[in-house]
């Protein structure tokens, strides 16, 4: 069968870094069962114009919740250029499949997991088996059951080939010449603004899988760092150790960082993690108030995040996201968050809460956000990366919530001393000039 493969653009203000991993594999998997496979990467190419030729049986597009927009504009455009079905998978429609199906209208949606479920759906479209027998997929008029997760190992090789990768690992994010990569998937934890297209069951793959991928990404593409996208790279101990390891024996020289939690980490893996060629690491602290981590679900300490945070930096490189607009915000937790920030000498912008559907927050606020937006597609259309404002799920009203996070945000480190003596009204009730004005 022809296949055409979309991936639909990232962040139209930034370089399209870090190449489609979900993709990649999906395409692995077809070109496994000997199907014609083509990519059209629009995340690559974002001007000029885009032929599509009425050659294909089927084009497949992917694409994260924050691109819904985009394909409700694209799939119309394609209906008008080609005759072959349109199949829509990723974390998008897997988090909100009933909306994607009403209001973007694909032939067919991939739930989870896709490798296996795209294959075996082509083979249906082949008449090869029953498309009820296929799990994982929905149509306008019925869906099959979740498809059992699969073992990483038995997944396909991804299809570098297919892929611009010079481009994306020359579009520096973190390290000079950095690629993605994936070692695990899913995350074990149950963080109310998290949404897990993988589930929270951790698996992963076999160490020397991983480290020969890098060594091809260096070898063949010009990757010499790499960022672990892992949700958690460092949930499991002894995979961990066993991938530094093999890194190590095999003598690559190369810079890498990862994603951590405080509670998953001891001073062995960091410096295990250090010798194989990590300069930092990225933890999720999201705030310093001990209310608003419970009222994530985090399942930390303030003095666990002090603790780990500590002991990283004596090492590595830590940094930290933070996120500002949980429902229960208020002064108090401002306060707590601020002397967070100064116990451990960090300071950062603070992400803006982002009900993302499939989370506990969207949930919990699904009615204030139709109410808000009209529809839940009016919602999934305004939905981006979470620097960007999209809905107040605060008391404030949104003046308000601006001046807060504009004011917690300008508390820098050269502002540390005001905290002997520090009266929070000056603070958080007045004017941030006038309050820096008051301290001195």
């Amino acid at each position: 069968m022809k296949i055409l493969l979309i991936n639909p653009p990232i962040r139209m203000d930034a370089k399209p870094y870090f190449h489609p991993i979900g993709l990649s594999m999906i395409a692995g998997a077809l070109l496994e069962k000997e199907h014609d496979v083509s990519v059209l990467d629009l995340n690559i190419q974002r001007s000029g114009e885009v032929v599509i030729d009425d050659k294909y049986d089927l084009v497949g597009i992917s694409g994260l919740i924050t691109t819904y927009g985009f394909l409700y504009d694209l799939v119309p455009f394609l209906r008008n250029v080609i005759s072959c079905p349109i199949v829509i998978g990723g974390g998008g429609i897997t988090s909100a499949p009933e909306v994607y199906m009403e209001n973007i209208k694909p032939d067919y949606g991939v739930l989870g997991e896709g490798e296996r479920t795209i294959v075996e759906l082509v083979d249906a479209l082949e008449g090869k088996r029953s498309f009820e027998s296929v799990d994982g997929i929905i149509t306008a008029s019925f869906r099959t059951p979740p498809r059992e997760l699969s073992d990483l190992d038995d997944l396909p090789e991804q299809a570098f080939s297919l892929f611009d990768m010079k481009t994306y690992i020359g579009n520096r994010r973190h390290l000079p010449n950095d690629a993605a990569i994936l070692s695990t998937r899913g995350c074990p934890h149950n963080c109310s603004f998290c949404y897990h297209i993988f589930g929270r069951k951790f698996r992963y793959r076999n160490p020397k899988k991983v480290v020969d991928e890098m060594e091809v990404l260096m070898n063949e593409y010009g990757a010499e760092s790499f960022l672990f996208g892992d949700e958690c790279l460092t949930a499991n101990k002894k995979n961990l150790m066993a991938i530094c390891k093999e890194i190590v024996d095999r003598g690559i020289k190369t810079r890498w960082m990862a994603y951590s939690r405080v509670d998953t980490i001891d001073k062995e893996m960091v410096l295990a993690m250090k010798e194989a060629g990590c300069v930092k690491i990225g933890y999720g602290l999201e705030n310093g108030s001990q209310a608003r981590l419970d009222e994530m679900n985090k399942g930390v300490t303030i003095d666990k995040m002090k603790e780990t945070f500590s002991m990283t930096q004596k090492y590595l490189s830590a940094s930290g996201t933070f996120i500002f607009g949980m429902p229960g915000e208020n002064d108090d937790s401002i306060f707590e968050h601020l002397r967070f920030c100064h116990d451990i000498d960090y300071y950062r912008s603070m992400f803006h809460l982002s009900p993302y559907p499939g989370t506990k927050v969207f949930e919990d606020n699904k009615e204030k956000i139709i109410e808000h937006f009209g529809s839940l597609h009016n919602f999934f259309c305004k939905l981006d990366d979470a620097s960007k404002f999209v809905i107040n799920l605060t008391n404030w009203d949104d003046k308000t919530y601006f001046e807060k996070k504009f004011y917690t945000e300008s508390m820098s480190k050269h502002h540390a001393n005001i905290f002997e003596g520090f009266r929070r009204g000056y603070f958080l009730g007045t004017n941030y000039y006038y309050y820096e004005r008051k301290v001195k």
